[in-house]
């Protein structure tokens, strides 16, 4: 009877820590994904624009379409990013093992899918859109985005500000890691 138990006992370890592992697995696999589809550097669009009012409306449009996207971008990470972090702590406070894997798996999931589909999307088109942006100040002999650009490359923090969702991500599949790992 106690060699049973003992026997049962080390399998459920074990099985907790591969799952533990495929977990960061599964996290490591999707970040260098996310690096691997990060945009380059755009080059300035220089395309030409059609006369001075036709350019004025479209650096508006563009301007106020860079705006909204970002602050969009702002309030859905404060929602989405607290939400999957106090899941996380909510997998803490089960006891079953199946529970804490179902919670860390919705949170990092949730969090995952909202980092590619939505984040990343909104990234690639916000950089086209910077990039058109400068190649309309470019041609009517303007700075303000590209001096903003040439800030931001000069800067030691760039590489936090700009992936600091990617961070987040992280940041919670580490956490789930342990949290597997601690039960």
């Amino acid at each position: 009877m106690y060699y049973t138990l003992t026997m049962n006992f080390e399998i459920t370890c074990i099985a907790q820590q591969l799952f533990a592992v495929l977990l960061l697995l599964i996290g490591l696999v999707l970040v260098i994904v996310y690096i691997a589809l990060l945009p380059r550097k755009e080059e300035a669009d220089e395309s030409p624009s059609f006369g001075l009012e036709l350019w004025e409306i479209e650096y508006k449009y563009l301007n106020k379409e860079i705006e909204r996207k970002e602050r969009s971008m702002i309030m859905m990470g404060s929602i989405i990013i607290p939400a999957c972090f106090i899941l996380m702590g909510q997998a803490l406070q089960t006891r079953s093992f199946c529970s804490r894997l179902l919670i860390v798996a919705l949170s990092t999931g949730l969090y995952s899918t909202w980092l590619f589909t939505i984040q990343l999307t909104d990234r690639i088109l916000g950089n086209k859109t910077y990039a058109r942006l400068r190649g309309l100040e470019k041609q009517m002999g303007i700075h303000v985005h590209r001096f903003g650009l040439d800030v931001r490359e000069k800067s030691r923090t760039t590489v936090f500000r700009i992936n600091h969702w990617l961070f987040y991500m992280i940041g919670l599949y580490a956490i789930g890691t342990l949290i597997l790992l601690i039960s």
